[in-house]
Formats: structure tokens, C-alpha cells, sequence
């Protein structure tokens, strides 16, 4: 859990800073003085680190170097769509109350945090895999004349206790993850083909409401990329019930 603080003067001693400090405070947190000063705590580029259980799942634009390379003579318009795709997506993690990590490279992670309801968070983040699927299938339909092949992307899901640095850079918050299932998300994410949401079974052994609220495949095992280890893995097909219709009207 994570202090809130208010403070209402930048210069702190020594003492009250050890007294207001977060959980954990990360060593780049630009600390100007010395022992017999008071010193300058810039509050907002500190990184406040804490451990925390969370359903974590990533994304990955499969066919990444294909599409840069057919837009080669138009790279303003690809930017132009990758910014309007990344966009759309950190919309929908943000509207289901998960934490976006930004977009790096190929991919990138978000996260549901657990707290007092797991099941309500594990049930979003899965949601939100299939919101951001039916989302890029849409906007493939819309730019099917830029393109000779649609966008496609691969989401691997997993559950377990996360290490989470929040550094604040003027009104944003910036949120990186780490940990095994950070690195488990990621390497199934890579795994799973084209529009394939991916979860692992550890993860639906853990919650049972997933036998009956989503439409899931037998399991199977897929290399976790980047670990050099195999996952028994089940693949979600869709959502079932009333919430799936209407997820389905919204995004299609």
C-alpha cells in the first residue's frame, strides 16, 4: 500500500524525510545538500516503489516490421496510426481502472492491481484484452486502404506479486512493472498468434469464475520468450453472458 503524502514545505531536514518517506524510495531521487542543511526533495521526479499482487498482461504488435517496412515512404502515417492505436488502448486500461506502463519497442504492459477484489480486477484485465482486440480489428477495417496487411497482436495475461516504480514528471505519472509476472505476460504475449489473448494456468486454476465466465481452450504449452521455459498456457476465446454482447456492440 502506498503512503499519501502532503507536503506543505519542499525544504525538509534529514528526520522528516525519513519520516514522510515512502515504503521505499528509489536512490535517483535527486537529493540535493548536505547532512547539516536542510535539503531540496523534488517530490515530483522520486520514485515510489511497493510490491503488490496484480493480474498483468501485455501486448504485442506481431507484425510490427512488416508494416514499418510497407510504410517506409510514408512514415508520418504510420506514426499518425501507431499513436491513434497506442492511444485507444491506454483509454481502455485507464476506463477498466488499470495502470498503463506506455508503449516501448513492439508492445507494452498494463496492470490490474488485486487489493480487496481479485476477481473483479483478473475479470477487467481480461476485458480489457478483449476490448483492445476488437478495437484493432476495427481500426484495421478502417485502414485497410494504407495497408497490405492488417495490424495484429498477441496478449498473454498473468497473475501474481509485481514490483511497481511510480515517478511523477509534472501532471503525469509514470509507471514501470517488474517481476516474474511481468516477464511471464511479456514472453506469452510474444508466444500467441495473431488476435490470440493468452493466460496461464496458474492463473485460471487461481480464480475458477473464469471456467464459466469466458469461453476458454484446453490448455496447452507455449515458450515464454525471453525466459527460456515452457508455460501451460489456455487460450480465451471470448467472454460469455450478458456483459460480452454489449462489449461486442461498443467495439465492433
Amino acid at each position: 500500500m502506498v503512503m499519501k503524502i502532503k507536503v506543505h514545505n519542499s525544504k525538509l531536514s534529514k528526520k522528516q524525510y525519513q519520516r514522510y518517506a515512502f515504503p521505499r524510495v528509489s536512490r535517483k531521487n535527486h537529493i540535493t545538500g548536505t547532512s547539516q542543511e536542510p535539503i531540496q526533495l523534488h517530490l515530483e521526479r522520486a520514485a515510489v516503489v511497493y510490491t503488490e499482487p496484480a493480474a498483468v498482461g501485455f501486448f504485442a504488435i506481431k507484425n510490427f516490421t512488416d508494416i514499418i517496412e510497407r510504410m517506409r515512404s510514408n512514415p508520418e502515417q504510420f506514426g499518425r496510426c501507431l499513436n491513434k492505436l497506442i492511444s485507444l488502448f491506454s483509454e481502455i486500461i485507464a476506463s477498466e481502472g488499470g495502470v498503463f506502463t506506455g508503449y516501448s519497442g513492439a508492445g507494452a504492459l498494463f496492470a490490474f492491481k488485486l487489493g480487496s477484489q481479485p476477481k473483479a480486477a483478473v475479470q477487467k484485465a481480461l476485458v480489457t484484452a478483449l476490448k483492445m482486440r476488437y478495437v484493432m480489428n476495427k481500426l484495421n477495417r478502417e485502414w485497410d486502404f494504407r495497408f497490405n496487411e492488417a495490424w495484429q497482436a498477441g496478449f498473454g495475461i498473468d497473475c501474481g506479486a509485481v514490483s511497481f516504480s511510480e515517478r511523477k514528471e509534472g501532471p503525469a505519472v509514470l509507471t514501470t512493472i517488474e517481476g516474474k509476472s511481468g516477464v511471464i505476460a511479456q514472453g506469452i504475449g510474444q508466444s500467441a498468434g495473431a488476435s490470440q489473448i493468452i493466460i496461464t494456468e496458474s492463473m485460471y486454476l487461481q480464480f475458477p469464475f473464469l471456467e464459466t465466465a469466458f469461453d476458454i481452450k484446453p490448455p496447452k504449452h507455449l515458450p515464454v520468450i525471453g525466459a527460456n521455459i515452457l508455460s501451460k498456457t489456455r487460450e480465451v476465446v471470448g467472454m460469455v453472458g450478458p456483459q460480452a454482447k454489449q462489449i461486442y456492440e461498443t467495439y465492433v
